[in-house]
């Protein structure tokens, strides 16, 4: 009886636990203003992006170089075309080299940070390398980290909100 207390307890306690929702990247939040963002993220810098392109999205502000876990990302934050709400940031690598290494590593951080991923897609590319894609799911954020040959992304996005009806 004892050992089936122990076992249900373990279970709750992983199914239980939530990472917290991030809301946004760092100090940014979902729906700030161009004017807010620049207050809360004083690195950031304002962009003219006139959102040419096929892009739903139109980039409002940046940071040439941040590092994360060791390795350089420029940080994009972006707007849905038309409004001026923060609604997804994206940190793209800018070092020459990214390996499987800088992928796990990066993976084990946000693992430590937001608990383990909500789905992994791995796909082979005809010329026999890894598309990876992990991905978090929270209330109002989902994480997207993107691995494939030399190119490693994170995108943190709001969760758009579903129509009734």
């Amino acid at each position: 009886m004892k050992k089936l207390i122990i076992f249900v307890m373990l279970l709750c306690s992983s199914i239980c636990y939530s990472a917290e929702d991030p809301s946004g990247w760092k100090t940014a939040r979902w729906g700030m203003s161009l004017n807010e963002l620049l207050k809360a993220v004083t690195e950031a810098h304002e962009m003219h992006d006139a959102g040419a392109g096929a892009s739903k999205y139109t980039k409002i502000a940046a940071i040439d170089d941040v590092v994360v876990n060791g390795k350089h990302y420029k940080v994009s934050f972006l707007t849905n075309k038309g409004s001026d709400k923060l609604v997804r940031v994206n940190l793209e690598s800018t070092n020459e080299r990214v390996s499987t290494f800088d992928h796990s590593d990066l993976l084990k951080s946000l693992n430590e940070k937001y608990g383990s991923p909500s789905d992994v897609e791995k796909k082979k590319s005809p010329m026999g390398s890894s598309l990876i894609r992990t991905l978090w799911y929270f209330p109002t954020t989902t994480i997207e980290v993107f691995y494939y040959e030399n190119e490693l992304s994170i995108s943190y996005s709001q969760k758009q909100l579903e129509s009734n009806l």
